[in-house]
């Protein structure tokens, strides 16, 4: 009986590039117009800049509330380059990096604690971690993870489809719910997640045997056997790998010879009646 791998991996700080987007369809030709610019003097365009400042400000208040503290640096720094006096703004920025150091410092603490077998501790950072920086990925798959390691399958589901809202192109956080799903026995939503994950990276061993076994349960042999081929192509010395494709090829073996004895028991039983 094989088990599949279920090898949960910790984010890396790199992730895929994200595909090219298609260039916007071209306007249709229009008739050639003399067209006038409004031009603001200097007096009129400097009087607005303290309300763009200001709404730059509050741009990062929102982005802050909503825990995008990338955003909300970004939305600060425009306002201080307008208005580099203004102090709630340079206040506000101070807050977002400092939240965004020390949640990612947590995380880094809570990979310590877990490594050393220590999970409430490695959870105590990772929620922390989250909670100071609702936006950062590495927190929720790491507490995933850990979820996942305390056989709270759920809670590994949710903070996994948490990762992929933050950041659709993250092959852990596919692979790590693909995993939960395998977990539950929800092999056609594992199905689906393995193949998100090798479509971010072809070459994901663990997600091409786990798949294997996927298709397996859903009665794909074929598919299956293709799939442990190229586990072998991609780590040539994976013994699980080897021992699937043993397996299936034994079985395909039984159920032929099987197919063979039920043809020649039918094909005596005919010869015998008609004999008769």
């Amino acid at each position: 009986m094989l088990t599949y791998i279920c090898g949960l991996f910790n984010c890396t700080s790199e992730s895929p590039k994200k595909p090219a987007r298609c260039e916007a369809p071209s306007a249709p030709p229009t008739i050639p117009r003399q067209l006038s610019f409004f031009t603001p003097s200097p007096e009129i365009e400097g009087s607005y800049l303290p309300k763009i400042a200001q709404v730059h400000f509050h741009t990062g208040k929102s982005f802050e509330k909503l825990g995008n503290l990338d955003l909300a640096i970004e939305s600060y720094k425009l306002c201080l380059e307008i208005d580099p006096f203004n102090n709630q703004a340079r206040a506000g920025m101070g807050r977002a990096v400092r939240n965004k150091i020390e949640s990612a410092i947590n995380v880094n603490l809570g990979t310590i604690r877990q490594a050393q077998g220590d999970l409430r501790g490695a959870m105590e950072f990772f929620v922390a971690a989250k909670d100071m920086n609702p936006g950062n990925v590495n927190a929720w798959i790491n507490l995933g993870l850990l979820f996942h390691q305390s056989n709270d399958i759920d809670g590994s589901v949710m903070c996994s489809k948490k990762a992929i809202t933050l950041d659709p192109f993250n092959e852990t956080a596919h692979y790590n719910l693909a995993c939960a799903y395998h977990d539950q026995d929800k092999y056609k939503e594992a199905m689906m997640m393995y193949q998100e994950t090798l479509s971010l990276n072809s070459t994901h061993r663990d997600a091409l045997f786990n798949l294997g076994i996927v298709y397996e349960r859903l009665g794909r042999i074929d598919d299956a056997y293709k799939c442990y081929v190229n586990v072998k192509k991609v780590d040539p010395a994976c013994k699980n790998a080897l021992l699937a494709i043993s397996s299936l090829s034994v079985d395909t073996t039984k159920k032929m010879n099987a197919m063979t004895l039920s043809k020649t028991y039918l094909f005596d039983l005919l010869c015998c009646s008609s004999a008769t």
